[in-house]
């Protein structure tokens, strides 16, 4: 994957994972936290359920 996505400068200096997960489908994860898929085809991010959220007892 090649160039520069811009997800959000919450972000801005950290670095994020990048794992191939089909092709051209890429799991975006931000420490141990997988937050989305970005697809190269279709040019856009699919988020993942927020693993920052409040946790639902």
């Amino acid at each position: 994957m090649s160039g520069w996505t811009y997800l959000s400068q919450v972000f801005s200096g950290q670095k994020l994972g990048l794992k191939e997960d089909e092709d051209n489908v890429w799991l975006v994860s931000f420490m141990k936290y997988d937050l989305g898929y970005v697809d190269l085809e279709e040019k856009c991010l699919q988020p993942l359920e927020n693993p920052f959220g409040p946790i639902k007892v």
